[in-house]
């Protein structure tokens, strides 16, 4: 293993967009109102990341507690609903980010859950990966998941964040960040039975920049993305406390 550990301050520093950069959006989903989110059930659907097809007629959002949907994207200012995953009665929510597998139809999802003991009726633990068979016309169903050991059940060790926040496709592989459980390598060649084959988790450290950020815990292992480079074959992963860490796999 190779290492490099950059501060985290320098990271946040390099994420910061510039002051004459401007984004603007072409579309929106919604009702009348054209609003970017609409409501598709009586729950809670903050938007968060969404991935873009290869032939870039199809968009993969997650809608938070309404799950993950998919848009037709062809007509960019008027995206229209192709199809919606919805989580079951028992789940959390909180879908957070997914990617897609054009190839097998498959979609991979994080549900990005702090709360790991929501009321009686709802799945206790942090929030783990899915996946969803999106072939055919009907709705997406679940046919496999994975979570971590942390991640099951009320136990809180060491008072960290035992959620999965991004998965990262490759081939027949997950490369998750998974906050306090570091970067977890899952091999998906059976979406029924994902299994974990490697894994690494930094040392918990102190982040350098005060105050906090976004209410980080700022004395654990918080590792928010991953990165591959499929030439190096190096794994990039970022912790919000110790900074950047640049890996090899040795197995």
């Amino acid at each position: 293993m190779r290492r490099m550990i950059l501060p985290a301050a320098l990271l946040a520093l390099l994420a910061i967009a510039p002051a004459d950069a401007h984004l603007r959006a072409t579309g929106a989903f919604g009702g009348a109102s054209k609003t970017p989110i609409e409501t598709l059930s009586g729950t809670d659907a903050a938007g968060s990341a969404s991935g873009l097809a290869a032939d870039g007629r199809s968009a993969f959002v997650a809608y938070w507690d309404s799950g993950f949907i998919e848009l037709d994207v062809s007509n960019p200012a008027q995206p229209t609903l192709v199809k919606r995953a919805a989580y079951p009665a028992t789940a959390d929510g909180d879908g957070h980010s997914s990617n897609f597998d054009e190839d097998r139809s498959l979609l991979f999802s994080a549900d990005e859950d702090f709360s790991k003991s929501c009321g009686s009726g709802t799945e206790k633990g942090f929030g783990y990966l899915r996946v969803w068979d999106w072939s055919g016309s009907g709705a997406p169903r679940q046919v496999g998941s994975y979570k971590t050991p942390n991640s099951s059940g009320t136990k809180d060790v060491n008072a960290g964040d035992y959620t999965i926040h991004n998965p990262l496709l490759l081939g027949d592989e997950i490369f998750a960040s998974w906050y306090t459980d570091g970067i977890r390598i899952i091999d998906v060649a059976d979406p029924a039975s994902p299994r974990e084959t490697a894994h690494f988790v930094p040392p918990s450290e102190n982040n350098p920049v005060k105050p906090s950020q976004r209410g980080t815990l700022t004395n654990a292992t918080q590792v928010w993305g991953v990165a591959h480079d499929p030439v190096t074959n190096l794994i990039y992963a970022s912790d919000m406390n110790s900074g950047l860490w640049i890996l090899r796999r040795t197995g």
